[in-house]
């Protein structure tokens, strides 16, 4: 199961936690030890920050006209932080068609 709740960062990408996660040391949840080399699937937030991973913080991409956005993905030590970076577009063959068209100009009978 894929919990995107929680994750590491990894190549500037969240690495989503994976359960069941094989302990690669013992590991104490509420007073019990999961031995190495146990596979555990749990919802308790200390042992996934145990683990290792950290709550994944996610924000709406903007949307402005003219401009396109990318995905960054910061650790900020507390969670997996998303934020976007600003492009402005290029101009496509349509959109030199349509300014086009807006003069008055006809680009079939340009030809």
């Amino acid at each position: 199961m894929l919990n995107t709740n929680y994750a590491k960062l990894a190549g500037g990408y969240p690495e989503y936690l994976r359960l069941p996660v094989e302990l690669e040391s013992p590991l104490i949840i509420n007073g019990v030890t999961h031995p190495t080399g146990a596979h555990l699937s749990t919802n308790d937030d200390a042992a996934i920050k145990e683990l290792g991973y950290k709550p994944v913080t996610r924000s709406p991409m903007p949307s402005k006209e003219g401009f396109y956005y990318t995905e960054i993905w910061e650790d900020s030590g507390e969670a997996i932080v998303q934020s976007w970076t600003e492009h402005e577009a290029q101009a496509t063959t349509q959109d030199y068609i349509d300014a086009l068209a807006e003069l008055g100009v006809n680009v079939n009978d340009a030809q």
